[in-house]
């Protein structure tokens, strides 16, 4: 029984009594162990001494069993406080075990935060500021029509793609990973938001409230085809890693022309808001092409033009060549002068034969 472990105590906590006893330490001990209890004004304070004394470290070479006996002989009513004190503290302790443990048919409340992968999205509540008057409202999907993975709110069923209002989740490719660093994953998805005139495109993240239960944050990044397209992202690390193209710098219409730089952002949710983290940039614009070399000069001077390209005397190949041109628009003027043999005419009024070669 556990008293007596407590008589085995009243060693240490009378050693220094036993010090100072003179002829018999064993007996002092167990007088002034007497008085001490007799002292108290309640069995339950001097079991309350006796466990302090456990905490204290017994030394010298007293013989316990000796002390022990002389306890008893000695002092029957500290056997009695300590025996008494101790069945009432074993009695309390079992009925403080008996109520924590729950009784038959009681079930454990269950903590554990919903498991987002076992939730079917597509028959979600979502809450979006996706309408005209931009107030956050709930809403419930449906299928897009012929267009599978992909659900909407379409408020006007007469509405096809692209046409009134319609807040559309691509709900087949959700991500999971722990984004928010709560050490629980997360659901990452991509959704478009049509106000009739252009496309808001949005990456948004489910995570849990503080009853574990699923939330929807604000979402993580809103664009325009003005602004880039989301080409990826994966969550994992405590982070959601988005992989984006954007415009170059002076591009005015990029969703014509292409996103020639490539972006990618690490982002981080601080409890309240997402805060960006930009890991690189990469501008993959072409560089221009060169500007042609300059064609070879091929005109001919006048010498060669002459047939004579050894000559070097280009002022009277120039004046030659002036010479024949002259000549031949005399020629060409004068309806007397018609073609006779090969490069010679003849003057019909004269009979003249001439030629405006060299």
């Amino acid at each position: 029984m556990r008293y007596a472990s407590w008589l085995l105590l009243l060693a240490g906590s009378v050693l220094l009594l036993v010090g100072c006893a003179a002829d018999d330490p064993v007996a002092s001990a167990a007088e002034g162990m007497c008085e001490a209890i007799d002292a108290e004004p309640s069995d339950e304070l001097a079991f309350e001494e006796y466990e302090r004394s456990m905490a204290r470290e017994r030394r010298g070479g007293l013989d316990e069993d000796e002390l022990r006996d002389a306890v008893e002989d000695r002092c029957a009513r500290a056997v009695f406080a300590i025996t008494e004190a101790a069945e009432l503290a074993e009695a309390k302790a079992d009925e403080s075990d008996a109520r924590d443990e729950p009784e038959e048919g009681d079930e454990e409340p269950d903590d554990e935060p919903v498991d987002l992968r076992e939730i079917a999205w597509a028959e979600q509540q979502w809450r979006t500021d996706c309408a005209e008057s931009g107030n956050v409202t709930t809403v419930s999907l449906t299928p897009v029509p012929e267009e599978e993975g992909r659900y909407w709110h379409n408020p006007d069923p007469d509405n096809g793609p692209g046409a009134g209002m319609t807040y559309t989740v691509e709900v087949d490719s959700v991500v999971y990973g722990d984004v928010t660093g709560d050490g629980i994953d997360d659901a990452v998805f991509a959704s478009q938001c049509f106000l009739g005139n252009d496309f808001d495109f949005r990456i948004e993240v489910w995570s849990h409230d503080e009853q574990g239960e699923p939330a929807l944050l604000a979402p993580v990044l809103t664009y325009t085809k003005w602004d880039g397209v989301v080409e990826d992202f994966d969550a994992e690390d405590d982070r959601l890693r988005i992989h984006t193209s954007e415009p170059a710098p002076d591009e005015q219409q990029p969703h014509l022309n292409g996103y020639a730089v490539e972006v990618v952002t690490d982002w981080h949710f601080d409890g309240t808001a997402w805060v960006a983290e930009e890991v690189s940039r990469t501008d993959t614009t072409p560089e221009p092409e060169p500007a042609p070399e300059p064609a070879p000069d091929t005109t001919l001077t006048a010498c060669e033009q002459l047939g004579f390209p050894e000559s070097d005397d280009e002022e009277w190949c120039a004046q030659t060549i002036r010479d024949m041109e002259e000549c031949q628009r005399e020629i060409d003027s004068d309806p007397n002068w018609v073609p006779y043999d090969g490069a010679l005419y003849e003057n019909l009024v004269t009979g003249e034969i001439t030629t405006c070669d060299i």
